[in-house]
């Protein structure tokens, strides 16, 4: 299992929301992390309270 940096992963994150809205496929495809990792990212933001664009999983 990979390893991500909190800052790593904190900026991929802020791609998932706006003004950016890159959807988690192609983050996957640009960043070689695994949609399911990328889905549960989002899915953190959403129970932090954050809005995070995206049908609910």
């Amino acid at each position: 299992m990979a390893k991500y940096s909190k800052e790593q992963k904190e900026a991929i994150q802020s791609r998932m929301m706006p003004p950016e809205n890159i959807s988690i496929p192609r983050l996957s495809q640009e960043t070689g992390i695994t949609v399911t990792t990328l889905y549960n990212w989002r899915k953190e933001l959403r129970l932090s309270g954050k809005a995070a664009p995206g049908r609910e999983d």
